[in-house]
């Protein structure tokens, strides 16, 4: 749906590069102790959850679907309990090549999320713009090494398209994704990124859609008021963590032994 106008413009794998990177700022920010465990001791493994794999999947399948084929493949319907069973499964097995399964239900939620987006014109505006598909940038901040991952990013226009999924795409609920899932600290740190490597003011506008039937899609942009908030976060977990860093200490600040008071909540 988009004009690939260049490839990644850096040969590092993205995902074993060690930098920063918003996500693992969100992890950083509700766990220490686990950033240490994935990140610094490397402990554990990140584990790929069925939603994560579903947001590759349509990530693929709306921006990339030229290679839709060679990542993923739909599992054939067989009862594996069944001999014949076992031997589709197993005959399947050896064709994967390292392509993730994906079930039938998967491809129809992202054949509906497009054609969501398909019935807004918005969208269509934005994913048929000139675009550089999943572009990647690598930059400091802070001095601390960073990198970022952009949906799509158009120069020539001066926006960066993020597609998110949402159990609750209206505005209200959208905001309390911005919120609860760090996106105005991945806006702040990818609109700043792009205007000082690249030299592009851009804005940054967020296409969401539901999760499931029925599908919606709808776009927003996050006011300045709440950029500025999620710089001020960003920059505050990136001191953190070089804090961390030099001191080795991975404890949350509720976890220091020390008795904390617990009072009424404003909500209560």
């Amino acid at each position: 749906m988009a004009t690939v106008l260049s490839e990644i413009i850096d040969a590092e794998d993205y995902y074993d590069n060690p930098r920063m990177s918003n996500s693992k700022l969100s992890v950083l920010a509700d766990s220490p102790e686990l950033f240490d465990a994935l990140y610094v001791s490397k402990t554990m493994k990140q584990e790929v959850t069925p939603e994560m794999r579903f947001g590759s999947l349509l990530h693929t399948f709306v921006l990339e679907p030229s290679y839709l084929g060679s990542r993923f493949v739909v599992a054939p319907e067989c009862d594996r309990r069944t001999k014949e069973g076992k031997a589709i499964w197993a005959d399947f097995q050896q064709t994967l090549n390292g392509r993730t399964i994906v079930d039938e239900d998967d491809m129809k939620r992202c054949n509906g999320i497009v054609d969501a987006m398909v019935r807004n014109p918005g969208v269509q505006r934005l994913v048929n713009l000139p675009s550089h598909v999943e572009y990647e940038l690598f930059f400091e901040r802070c001095y601390v090494p960073c990198k970022a991952k952009l949906d799509l990013l158009s120069m020539d226009c001066g926006v960066i398209v993020d597609l998110k999924t949402s159990n609750d795409p209206s505005p209200t609920g959208f905001q309390k994704s911005v919120v609860n899932y760090g996106y105005h600290r991945q806006a702040a740190m990818y609109i700043d990124a792009v205007r000082d490597s690249l030299g592009i003011d851009c804005r940054m506008v967020f296409i969401v859609v539901n999760k499931k039937a029925p599908f919606v899609a709808a776009i927003y942009e996050l006011s300045s008021d709440l950029l500025n908030a999620g710089r001020m976060e960003l920059d505050g977990l990136l001191e953190e963590y070089k804090r961390r860093s030099a001191t080795g200490n991975w404890v949350s600040d509720w976890a220091d032994g020390s008795v904390h008071e617990i009072d009424k909540p404003k909500w209560y």
